[in-house]
């Protein structure tokens, strides 16, 4: 084995000694990945020639078989997702018989901290809707003064 200086890039070939065996160079992936497949796909039409040449049932039965087969998975999942379903159900029913305990407390810390802000945001308003209304209430005696002398010199409101 030679001597390899060290260094922060490395090839993939630097990783292993020379002298190691790689099976994964050596092997025969036709014989690992194609003969098998070949001989489901061959096994797979054996079966359905041997089916069709027996000649039982109809065309009806075995569309109503494949149906039934297909149609298998879906009911298995809405199976395990309605159990889920009925899971989360029952675990929300159980949280919120426990929520009261403890959840008070920190739902009284929210009333506080509402009436706080409701208390401090009627205060920074009052001057304003105070200057508000006794203008209004100014304009308010002031129009009735005017309607007053309005009538007196002979005007109608129409």
């Amino acid at each position: 084995m030679q001597e390899k200086t060290s260094s922060s890039l490395t090839t993939f070939d630097d990783l292993y000694p020379e002298d190691v065996y790689r099976p994964a160079e050596k092997r025969d992936y036709w014989v690992w990945i194609y003969l098998p497949f070949l001989i489901g796909v061959l096994v797979f039409v054996g079966i359905g020639f041997l089916v069709i040449r027996a000649g039982f049932g109809s065309a009806s039965a075995w569309a109503d078989t494949s149906l039934i087969f297909m149609l298998l998975p879906m009911i298995i999942l809405g199976l395990v997702l309605l159990v889920l379903f009925g899971a989360m159900i029952f675990g929300i029913v159980k949280l919120i018989a426990m929520i009261p305990e403890w959840f008070l407390s920190i739902r009284r810390v929210f009333w506080q901290a509402e009436n706080a802000v409701q208390r401090s945001g009627d205060i920074a308003v009052r001057p304003f809707t105070v200057m508000k209304s006794s203008w209004a209430a100014l304009q308010e005696s002031f129009s009735w003064l005017v309607s007053i002398a309005g009538i007196f010199k002979g005007e109608t409101h129409d």
